[in-house]
């Protein structure tokens, strides 16, 4: 008991002295990243509807200021600390804050959620895949399941096109556990053109899933029709 009610004035103490700050307008965030005003306007769920090999993707937030600023900080400064915020705000939102379409697929049988491996390379430097972490809290509930992995490496997507980007691409994956007959949803944390996801789509596929649906933390601003 009095190791509880130190634990309990520590917390205090800390709430008080070090208040967490919200990433985007700097007033106080009970937990996450961001307070709720802030949530509110990034947190915007989208579905869009199949493509080739990918049979429909959803997304949580808009990829946009402070979030994107985080995920940039996260992707090439290795900043864990904020991406475990990041995996706090995906928790908040929990599978019943996820696109309805998901929703009722993981009402269905032999159901697999898959993150998006990262490169070995990249990984090494970030001590950290970015996927897993952001949707850990998933395992609570769903087993999320590392069935695929990369056989290559490949270039970072952001400065090439379209086309340059499925090239990138190409035979990068390959499966590791036993898909089929399965539906899978891979996870990542943007989904900008769709490339990573379509070729993990198609990879499973190939390897016997039946279905393979897309969820992405954040998608970019292009994707919700607006101009940033």
């Amino acid at each position: 008991m009095f190791i509880r009610l130190i634990k309990n004035w520590y917390a205090l103490l800390l709430s008080v002295f070090w208040a967490r700050k919200c990433a985007g307008c700097g007033q106080i965030a009970e937990d996450g990243l961001f307070c709720s005003v802030c949530r509110e306007v990034l947190l915007q769920p989208l579905w869009l509807s199949g493509r080739e090999a990918l049979d429909g993707v959803g997304m949580l937030f808009r990829y946009n200021g402070a979030l994107k600023t985080a995920l940039q900080n996260v992707k090439f400064k290795n900043r864990r600390d904020i991406l475990e915020l990041l995996a706090e705000e995906c928790c908040r939102i929990s599978v019943d804050g996820w696109p309805e379409f998901l929703r009722n697929i993981l009402s269905k049988r032999d159901v697999m959620i898959v993150p998006i491996p990262t490169s070995r390379q990249r990984t090494r430097a970030r001590g950290f895949e970015i996927p897993l972490v952001l949707f850990k809290n998933t395992d609570a509930e769903y087993c999320l399941t590392p069935a695929l992995t990369r056989r290559r490496e490949t270039v970072h997507q952001y400065d090439l096109s379209p086309q340059e980007r499925k090239m990138n691409l190409e035979d990068c994956f390959a499966v590791t556990q036993n898909v089929t007959g399965k539906t899978v949803i891979v996870v990542d944390d943007i989904f900008t053109t769709g490339a990573t996801m379509e070729e993990a789509a198609q990879t499973l596929k190939n390897a016997g899933a039946v279905e393979v649906y897309g969820l992405a933390f954040c998608g970019s601003i292009e994707n919700y029709g607006q101009i940033q």
